[in-house]
């Protein structure tokens, strides 16, 4: 259960899963997921994948997959090893805690976009571009 992204609403979704808020939208907005997939890959958690190559703090990347999603960023970023081990201890229980974070600010914005944009554009077959032009302009001198 993780409050969802676009709804401020208790879904049933894992917050520790690689990409809660695409799993959150799916359960809510089906239609909408289902679109925007059509359009591309909902973008990852980091702009690189689910994880980032390494974290600030020189543990291994795997150890953020023990945080809600909302607090990945900020866990990566941070240069003391024992200050995410204390977040660990103190903030993972429950899944619905956050800590602000440019990345986490990043990742809402792309996904957000992605959500709203992706599978949205139409694209045009080349016979109804010709078709379009023939009729606009004659097919004179087209050969």
């Amino acid at each position: 259960m993780m409050l969802s992204p676009w709804t401020q609403r208790t879904v049933d979704t894992d917050p520790f899963g690689p990409n809660p808020p695409l799993e959150a939208l799916k359960v809510e907005q089906p239609g909408v997921a289902e679109a925007a997939l059509r359009g591309g890959p909902a973008p990852t958690l980091f702009v690189g994948g689910d994880l980032p190559a390494f974290t600030a703090s020189g543990l291994d990347p795997a150890v953020l997959n023990n945080f809600p999603w909302q607090m990945r960023h900020a866990a990566a970023a941070e240069a003391n090893p024992a200050t995410v081990y204390s977040w660990l201890q103190e903030f993972t229980k429950d899944g619905m805690h956050d800590i602000s974070h440019p990345g986490l600010h990043s990742f809402m914005s792309r996904i957000t976009d992605w959500a709203t944009t992706s599978g949205t554009k139409k694209v045009t077959p080349p016979e109804e571009i010709e078709a379009t032009y023939a009729a606009l302009f004659g097919t004179e001198g087209n050969n």
